[in-house]
């Protein structure tokens, strides 16, 4: 549902960044299932329900990176990371097991492949989908 959604608002809205679609179908998949499971558990009678947070599993994470420069332009910036962020896990790295080579190994290895990037922004957890591409400027996702 998430893709098909995506698609759909990439295909309506030729300005919207691929990233920006994505957080919007995501938002929308979900008060669709909160809406869904409100209505389940009125209907067994239950208490409601709130859905799990899906970042809930991050919260206790300590960032690992902070966002020094985000390239205009750059696959970081199509992505949604802006300056200041905090990466809390760049697709199977986190703090727990990054190490001076990580990041650079999973972009080497993911051109035009989706990374899933958890960051915090101003306290908030927020996830985007980043995918490294080639391209004329600096920075590791543009290799």
């Amino acid at each position: 549902r998430v893709i098909e959604l995506h698609k759909k608002l990439l295909e309506e809205n030729p300005s919207m960044t691929k990233a920006e679609a994505l957080q919007k179908a995501l938002d929308t998949v979900k008060r669709e299932a909160e809406a869904k499971t409100k209505k389940l558990g009125t209907e067994n009678g239950s208490k409601d329900k709130k859905l799990e947070d899906p970042l809930e599993q991050f919260k206790a994470m300590d960032s690992f990176l902070l966002v020094a420069k985000v390239w205009p332009g750059s696959p970081a910036e199509r992505s949604g990371l802006r300056l200041e962020d905090t990466v809390v896990k760049f697709g199977s790295v986190n703090k727990a097991n990054q190490n001076s080579d990580s990041l650079k190994q999973i972009v080497m290895h993911s051109e035009d492949k989706p990374i899933e990037v958890v960051i915090r922004r101003k306290g908030e957890l927020v996830r985007l989908v980043l995918t490294p591409r080639k391209w004329s400027g600096q920075g590791e996702a543009g290799k």
